[in-house]
């Protein structure tokens, strides 16, 4: 596992376990959310070893549902186009 963190204006109701995926594939779950300052919320996740040559420098992450009553969860887009995060280097 590596520990990857981003920063969010609003998490919506994510809470610490929910699923992190990657183009749809579950790789992580969420491992600490904290405040920073009144705007802003970091959170910590932990993904599996082997997904780490696939997530770049400059990926996208955004928060959603699964499904209309489910859990929320994190998703790491290759595409890029949602909100930023950063990796860090693998603990």
């Amino acid at each position: 596992m590596f520990r990857l963190n981003s920063t969010f204006y609003n998490v919506s109701g994510l809470q610490v376990g929910n699923t992190i995926r990657f183009s749809g594939i579950n790789v992580g779950t969420v491992d600490d959310i904290s405040i920073i300052n009144d705007s802003m919320v970091r959170v910590e996740m932990l993904i599996r070893k082997e997904v780490q040559k696939f997530i770049k420098e400059d990926c996208k992450v955004k928060i959603g549902s699964e499904g209309l009553i489910g859990p929320f969860a994190s998703d790491y887009s290759r595409q890029c186009k949602f909100c930023t995060g950063k990796r860090r280097s693998a603990t």
